[in-house]
């Protein structure tokens, strides 16, 4: 009885409001604060602001990113209303921003220490410009803390993170192929498909300009990415290698600084490519016509670590130990499992959906650590956790078990016959089997993990112009709030967004214009 009267005061909101004002407080104490008040009955999610833009909109942490990133607001703002932090005035095209990552302190002990010693590494944006440059953008002020020259010959597109907060990569665009090459395919081998910079965080350092260079890996890769310290490389037919990056960092890779001098001319990788060769032996790392050296040389291919096939080369890792989740060929909604040491499929590793929808069903391991897996259907999430088993010879086996499930509705098939009409007015007699055609029909279109909160956001379309968002408890899936949407697209590209007690949606119409609401938790004053 004691016990049962403890864990209820424990929850009592005012209680913990009262305690944290007397005993203060631990960022643990104020999240739990913020989920009580989530679950609570009597509050509520509302349409706190509205925007549309003809640019993206992108948000991360409590930021939204307006104007290809010129304009910045906080979503923590007064009245529930973002608060604008800086507008740049317009830039020529040559200097907006094509990709942008968000850094805001480092995590790990010694960036931490680092960045306290490097008083100029602020909270800022890293980003990458048209004319070639990567900038370290101040996040208060707008103001430019750093700027790198990257190349004149290779166009970089893309940023992300190859481990959070500790290392970016920067991806080039596709070289494209001469004329010529599609008449002698021995032309093509000596091309270098696409380029990926990697560069240390707090401070900013050069570690390496890696060629994917299609004699060293072969003449079929089509694409390539760096994450966890592993380089992907993406070949036809749905194959991938892996490779050690620690391996090519440590035995093909020659140093080179930021601001310091390097002979380029020995970086000069593709010798058969012409436009390459630089005639200036020495140049500063970093600086206008330079810009980094590729300063990565394959005298013979890295170590090949695994090799994975996967439809439209669909890879997740994790759980403990690893595993991994592929799609099989050809089976789009049809995942497996299999064991990362021995590649051996995992019992009851096969996932799919009885459901025929045009989304793709999704499978990856959950964003909480935890070695759980997501399986997203047409209308339904379920929780899956490996288990160990043993067989007859007392070997370790893992094997697939529904830890539990978030249902959206019962879907509800028409097999018979339905009635329609057309724009003027026309009946139309028709026979439906597909569940998609069902206009009462449930499905899920974007998921986001709040992971201080330990709610999974679900944003579904509920129907003919409905939809809404549903916010569940991560360990049992039990439904905490529903919030249901004034405005609905069925044929817009929807995203969803839960930072604390703020959700971003955020949809592109088939205009190509962009929108973005903020719902914020109204709370009852009475506790």
């Amino acid at each position: 009885m004691a016990d049962s009267r403890l864990k209820k005061r424990h929850k009592n909101l005012c209680l913990q409001i009262m305690n944290r004002s007397v005993t203060g407080s631990t960022v643990r104490d104020d999240i739990g604060i913020i989920r009580t008040l989530i679950s609570k009955g009597s509050n509520h999610f509302t349409k706190a602001w509205s925007q549309t833009s003809k640019n993206p909109i992108a948000f991360d942490y409590q930021f939204l990113f307006l104007d290809k990133f010129r304009t910045v607001l906080n979503t923590n703002g007064s009245r529930g209303k973002p608060l604008q932090i800086y507008s740049l005035p317009p830039l020529r095209t040559k200097e907006k921003i094509e990709s942008a990552v968000l850094f805001e302190s480092a995590l790990d002990q010694r960036y931490f220490t680092e960045c306290e010693k490097n008083k100029d590494f602020r909270p800022c944006l890293i980003a990458i410009t048209a004319d070639g440059y990567l900038i370290r953008q101040d996040l208060k002020s707008g103001r430019k803390l750093q700027s790198i020259y990257l190349s004149s010959k290779y166009k970089f597109k893309h940023i992300f993170w190859e481990n959070d907060l500790h290392k970016v990569v920067l991806s080039s665009v596709h070289a494209k192929m001469p004329p010529r090459a599609t008449l002698d395919n021995r032309s093509c081998v000596f091309r270098t498909l696409m380029y990926l910079t990697l560069f240390e965080i707090a401070p900013l350092r050069f570690l390496a300009n890696i060629p994917i260079v299609r004699n060293v890996f072969g003449a079929d890769v089509i694409d390539a990415s760096i994450s966890r310290d592993i380089l992907f490389l993406m070949h036809q037919g749905g194959m991938m290698k892996l490779y050690s990056l620690k391996e090519i960092l440590d035995k093909f890779t020659t140093k080179a600084s930021i601001g310091q001098l390097y002979n380029f001319t020995e970086c000069s990788l593709d010798q058969h490519d012409v436009s390459m060769r630089i005639d200036e032996n020495w140049g500063t790392v970093g600086e206008y016509p330079f810009g980094v050296p590729v300063n990565v040389k394959f005298d013979n291919k890295p170590t090949l670590l695994q090799q994975i096939c996967s439809h439209q080369h669909l890879l997740s890792f994790g759980g403990f130990p690893w595993h991994y989740i592929v799609c099989p060929k050809k089976q789009n909604s049809v995942f497996k499992v299999y064991t990362m040491k021995d590649q051996v499929p995992v019992k009851h590793g096969l996932l799919n959906s009885a459901v025929q929808t045009i989304e793709q069903d999704q499978a990856y391991f959950h964003k909480d650590n935890s070695g759980r897996i997501l399986h997203i259907g047409s209308d339904f999430i379920s929780y899956l956790k490996l288990d160990v088993v043993h067989n007859d010879q007392e070997e370790q086996l893992f094997e697939i078990q529904t830890s539990h499930s978030i249902n959206l509705q019962d879907v509800k098939k028409t097999n018979g016959s339905m009635t329609l009409f057309s724009s003027s007015g026309r009946r139309i007699k028709c026979n439906s089997t597909l569940d998609y055609d069902n206009p009462g029909y449930s499905c899920v279109r974007d998921v986001d993990f709040e992971d201080e909160l330990d709610i999974l956001v679900v944003l579904s379309s509920q129907g003919e112009h409905k939809g809404g968002i549903g916010l569940y408890d991560n360990q049992t899936g039990i439904l905490v709030k529903e919030i249901q949407l004034d405005y609905w697209e069925d044929d817009s590209d929807h995203s969803i967004h839960m930072e604390l007690d703020t959700i971003v949606h955020i949809f592109k119409r088939p205009t190509r214009n962009y929108c973005c609401e903020i719902f914020k938790l109204l709370v009852n004053n009475h506790c």
